[in-house]
This record gives structure tokens, sequence and C-alpha cells, in this order.
């Protein structure tokens, strides 16, 4: 498995598919979340901001198994230590 940083459109379309499968497995816990909704260009949107870090896990065979967004709200700094440890977390629970 890795884990990469998305800086293009295939993987930042990759994440939108999971987020929708996010929504669609949350619904069935919280009647509030409509299990129709779906999520476009929302990725695709972002991913370039260099307010946001967005990563991607793919398995061996190259097929998106998670993402991670983490958005900067005070400063880099900031947001290096966030994406890292998010990353700790992935390698531990996940890795």
């Amino acid at each position: 498995m890795i884990i990469k940083k998305v800086d293009n459109i295939i993987d930042a379309i990759e994440c939108n598919k999971l987020l929708n499968k996010l929504i669609e497995n949350e619904s069935k816990y919280d009647k509030n979340i409509k299990s129709n909704y779906i999520i476009n260009e929302y990725f695709e949107e972002i991913h370039n901001n260099k307010n946001n870090c967005l990563f991607i896990a793919k398995d061996n065979d190259n097929l998106a198994i998670g993402y991670i967004f983490c958005k900067i709200i005070i400063n880099y700094y900031l947001c290096a230590r966030i994406c890292k440890k998010c990353k700790r977390l992935w390698d531990i629970y996940c890795g």
C-alpha cells in the first residue's frame, strides 16, 4: 500500500468516488443522510488549493482504498503537523 499527495485530477476523482461510498454507507446508520446524495467535482476543485492537503491510499494493484483530507486553518506548519499525524494514524490502523 502507498499513501501519496494528490497532485492530479484522476486521483481527485477517485477520492470523490470514495467519499460517495462513505456517504452511501453512513446513510445506513444516520437517517439524516440521503443515500442517493452524490458529490461531483469536489476534490477536483480543491485538490490544488494551497490551503488543502489531500492524500490518497492505494493498494498494491493501484486501486484507491482510502483518502485523507486536511484543511489548513492557521498556517502551513500546522498542516504539515496534522498531515504527519494523519499518516501515522493510517500506518497504525490501516497499514
